[in-house]
């Protein structure tokens, strides 16, 4: 959180979607998480979020599959 300024109590119960991520970047953002839903790695690219004073912040993202004890994507 301190990364983008938000308190814990600002952010509790909020996605890091909600908090962060600049309309305009919210495909960019929904085309990582497809990719890590169906199994796959996104090598790191750089892009911008939304500070909670809302300027932006040069990030690099990068998103994989996390995997459950029974090997399925979680």
């Amino acid at each position: 959180a301190s990364l983008f300024g938000f308190r814990i109590e600002d952010a509790l119960g909020r996605s890091l979607q909600e908090l962060a991520v600049d309309p305009v970047h919210a495909d960019e953002d929904a085309r990582l998480l497809a990719e890590a839903l169906a199994g796959r790695s996104v090598p790191p690219i750089e892009t911008e979020r939304r500070h909670c004073d809302g300027r932006m912040v040069a990030v690099e993202l990068s998103a994989g599959p996390v995997y459950d004890d029974a090997g399925h994507v979680v």
